[in-house]
């Protein structure tokens, strides 16, 4: 995108015309600021505000959260909470998620004072342990509000009182003998002493400048409404006929041929399937003349209005000045730090609510609730530059640094699902079913570090088929591979006894395989055996294959 100052300073110069004639004024006021926010996004001149503000929430709101404390109960008790909060409440949706968007549009498309209301507490229970949670949790419109001090000139935190309407009767209540709700307040934009919030919207300046965008355009309709949009004109004559003094019609004849022209273009209006037909002299000629409007829509009176908003709402215009040119591009990041900043709030009020569960559980459950300080909010990151993040985390899970079950929520899937499934592939042999075919074949070389599980059933490996558990020849077995230990590592020459019956090939790929294992793993023989068996396995499967030939 190409820089063009000029545009800048048209655009600043009418913002500040239009502050000098009162045309555009920012309200003080906390509710008429709200009144506000909510106008200019019902009406979004812009096209922009709206698009990056359902982005900004819908990538927020994806993110999943979970409790992870020391207590297991604890961990899954809770855990439980979180998908139930608002279950018995008809008409809104359930869980967690759910109560994360609607915090999400009030801190960032309504009025960012955020008070979350906590009540009807009913017992949950899970390994024999009962606890009591709040089943209903929402969070009231902020541009509703109204905030009470009692003593404004000596304030205490949390002495506030807060009210659903401007006549004050309307108490928004907060734990009292007769109740049991209690409130959670977050103002994230502002001080903990100010006594209202600042809308996002007004605090970024993304309303002042939608404001200058549409006074612009509202000057530009008016001046396009009072102009003539449209002229037809009839040219009749030459300049050089005229100057000539062999054509000069008088006004009567040039009166006389408008009326002529109106009369037949209305009879064509009213006669369809007809083809108008008119005969000229020479000298008449028909002009269609359009008003240009391209100073008053032009491009470059709107261009620093939208790259303002961006600005306000975190795509920040870096400059780029080259010898040949200069340049502007966006930089997202501090509208993803935003976004981020909005996650951990929301953690934040979540883990409120979690402190007035411990307060209302302890007496009960005094070991239960006994490690406050390592009780904790995780989430899983949000989808934001999905490629360069992914690529990032993919890293620390190859370098050992992330768990799977994070990585397996990285990718949207559900860790106990995952787990389970695995379990069973594992039991049914599906590991070797599917385990991927062999680009490069190297015979000595084995295909993976760590065998499937075996299949659960009579058979044992391929040196003891048909052979029962208890049987002499398996105690013998046993007997010879206790002598073979004390001897590993193994050679050509000095290698277990029922290895015999294999060609020499196979029991060459068996040796190295378990040598190779053996001491990759330091010596941990109950993975060389496996392993080398393995190998050995594939290779007389593939001999037998090409004898069948």
């Amino acid at each position: 995108m190409v820089n063009n100052g000029l545009g800048n300073e048209i655009f600043q110069s009418f913002i500040d015309w239009l502050y000098n004639s009162g045309d555009i004024s920012v309200p003080t006021d906390y509710h008429q600021r709200c009144g506000k926010v909510k106008e200019m996004l019902d009406n979004d001149i812009s096209g922009t505000i709206n698009s990056i503000l359902d982005y900004a929430v819908n990538s927020a709101s994806e993110a999943k959260y979970r409790v992870e404390c020391s207590e297991e109960t604890l961990q899954k008790l809770l855990n439980m909470w979180l998908d139930d909060i608002n279950i018995e409440i008809k008409g809104i949706p359930t869980g967690l998620q759910a109560l994360s968007k609607e915090y999400f549009k009030e801190r960032w498309e309504g009025s960012s004072f955020c008070i979350l209301r906590v009540k009807d507490w009913e017992k949950i229970t899970a390994d024999n342990v009962t606890i009591e949670v709040p089943t209903t949790m929402w969070f009231v419109n902020g541009g509703s509000i109204y905030v009470v001090r009692p003593k404004d000139k000596s304030y205490k935190l949390g002495s506030d009182k807060f009210y659903l309407d401007e006549t004050l009767k309307e108490e928004i209540p907060n734990k009292t003998e007769d109740n049991d709700e209690e409130i959670i307040v977050q103002k994230p934009y502002n001080r903990w002493f100010d006594q209202y919030a600042t809308p996002y919207l007004i605090r970024k300046g993304v309303y002042k400048n939608w404001l200058g965008m549409k006074t612009l355009q509202d000057k530009s309709d008016e001046v396009i409404s009072k102009i003539l949009p449209y002229l037809f004109v009839i040219s009749k004559g030459t300049e050089n006929l005229f100057l000539q003094g062999e054509v000069n019609y008088s006004d009567d004849e040039l009166k006389e041929l408008t009326e002529n022209f109106k009369t037949e273009v209305q009879k064509y209006r009213n006669q369809k399937g007809k083809v108008p037909t008119n005969t000229v002299p020479f000298d008449t000629k028909y002009d269609h003349l359009i008003p240009d409007l391209r100073k008053i829509l032009t491009e470059e009176l709107y261009r620093q209005g939208y790259r303002s908003i961006l600005a306000g709402l975190g795509f920040i215009d870096m400059l780029e000045i080259t010898p040949s040119r200069q340049e502007s591009r966006m930089n997202p990041k501090a509208f993803i730090s935003e976004i981020n900043e909005g996650i951990t709030g929301f953690k934040q009020i979540l883990l409120e609510a979690i402190y007035l569960i411990e307060e209302r559980n302890k007496s009960a459950h005094k070991k239960l609730f006994s490690d406050k300080g390592k009780l904790y909010i995780v989430s899983s990151p949000i989808r934001i530059n999905v490629e360069q993040i992914l690529d990032a985390l993919r890293s620390g899970y190859d370098r050992g640094v992330s768990s799977i079950e994070s990585y397996q929520e990285i990718l949207g899937l559900d860790p106990t699902t995952e787990k389970e499934r695995r379990q069973k592939e594992l039991e049914a042999g599906d590991e070797d079913l599917y385990y991927p075919h062999l680009i490069q074949n190297q015979e000595a070389t084995p295909d993976r570090l760590t065998p499937a599980k075996p299949k659960t059933d009579k058979k044992e490996n391929l040196e003891d088929e048909d052979k029962k558990k208890n049987s002499p020849e398996t105690k013998n077995k046993t007997a010879e591979l206790e002598e073979d230990l004390i001897i590993a590592p193994y050679t050509m020459e000095n290698y277990p006894k029922y290895l015999d019956k294999y060609p020499e090939h196979a029991i060459k790929i068996w040796v190295t395989t378990f040598n190779e294992v053996y001491k990759k793993t330091g010596g941990d023989e109950s993975k060389a055996f496996p392993i080398a068996w393995n190998a050995l396995k594939r290779y007389m499967k593939k001999l037998k294959a090409e004898e069948t030939k």
